[in-house]
């Protein structure tokens, strides 16, 4: 079982509408400005994955600052089908001490860690 990370998208929040459409609120485009440092940030993932067969399991998700461990959860994911999926990580509280590199990562429980998407935290405080 194989599930590789195609995209993602880091933002505010995600809900889920009664038709099962997501949606995304608040996304971050190439860095996100704190308007002071530290920073404490909650932020969601979304994720596009392809995956070859179905699955019903537990997935780790984290967030890395700096190359260090942030924040992480753990959840329960269903696919139902071989192909594209979408996963909805929801928001992980975490403080930003500097300006840094943030990385989100999940595998599924017992698997390597698979990269979904980097983003940068800058001090915007004097833009």
């Amino acid at each position: 079982m194989f599930i590789t990370p195609n995209y993602g998208v880091i933002c505010d929040d995600i809900r889920r509408e009664d038709t099962q459409k997501l949606i995304l609120i608040g996304v971050y485009g190439r860095d996100i400005r704190a308007s002071a440092m530290p920073a404490t940030l909650v932020l969601a993932c979304y994720a596009n994955v392809s995956a070859d067969d179905t699955f019903s399991g537990e997935i780790e998700f984290r967030c890395l600052i700096g190359g260090k461990l942030g924040a992480e959860a753990k959840g329960n994911l269903v696919i139902g089908a071989p192909g594209n999926s979408a996963i909805a990580f929801p928001g992980l509280p975490i403080v930003v001490p500097e300006p840094a590199e943030l990385e989100f990562q999940f595998r599924v429980k017992g698997q390597d860690w698979l990269m979904i998407t980097k983003i940068s935290v800058i001090d915007g405080s004097s833009a």
